[in-house]
């Protein structure tokens, strides 16, 4: 299978207490759900003015995708598949990793479970039952 021509998104950050690190350069990640981003694409990075949807562009970055990672979370934790040996790694909340991730997400304090917290307040419909798939998009 052929791999797809790269795209551009226009990427609204909605999480007041990080934009302006994401403006500064100091935050270059965002874990976003579903599976549309590819390295390559080009990410418009904005914020709203206002009411989001409901109101005009404000500040605004362009940056090309440099890195994604599948993710599934799940309510005990995260699951990272690592596609490059074919397996599946499992993270509690309070794993180190997760900390790690919270950390370049921009996450207050930069914990696991602060991470989880607002995943699910960001996606009050999240089945965490289940799981659910999300990227780490880096730029």
């Amino acid at each position: 299978m052929e791999p797809r021509k790269p795209r551009h998104h226009s990427m609204p950050m909605t999480c007041k207490d990080k934009l302006d690190r994401v403006f500064s350069g100091e935050i270059r990640q965002t874990i976003r759900r579903g599976e549309r981003y590819q390295v390559g694409d080009t990410l418009t990075i904005f914020e709203w003015t206002g009411k989001p949807y409901r109101s005009k562009w404000g500040r605004r970055i362009e940056s090309k995708v440099r890195f994604v990672r599948p993710i599934t979370i799940f309510d005990q934790g995260v699951e990272f598949s690592n596609w490059w040996c074919g397996q599946i790694e499992r993270c509690g909340w309070n794993d180190k990793d997760l900390r790690e991730l919270a950390k370049r997400d921009g996450v207050e304090p930069p914990t696991g479970v602060r991470l989880k917290e607002v995943l699910c307040a960001m996606h009050p419909d999240l089945d965490l039952k289940k799981g659910e798939v999300f990227q780490v998009v880096r730029w």
